[in-house]
């Protein structure tokens, strides 16, 4: 239970830390001159659904990441691991 915790604190502050990167990034993209045609920069979507899928994604991809090492190390006795 304590690593399937862990897994999603880290997930949730990984998903925010993301966003705001990736926020910036965006912004830092979009203001590259990038002439091509009719075009004068690159063009950049800002749409509030993908930033929630994405964060989702990460939450339920760090959540896998420690709920299935979690459940496998419950399976084995503590006793025979320090046991050798």
């Amino acid at each position: 239970e304590i690593f399937l915790i862990q897994s999603v604190i880290i997930g949730f502050v990984g998903g925010l830390v993301g966003l705001v990167l990736g926020q910036i990034l965006t912004q830092v993209i979009d203001r590259v001159p990038f002439e091509v045609g009719m075009m004068e920069n690159l063009p950049v979507s800002t749409n509030p659904y993908d930033y929630v899928l994405a964060f989702l994604f990460g939450i339920i991809i760090t959540f896998l990441a420690g709920f299935l090492p979690a459940r496998s190390a419950a399976k084995v006795d503590p006793v025979a691991i320090l046991r050798g």
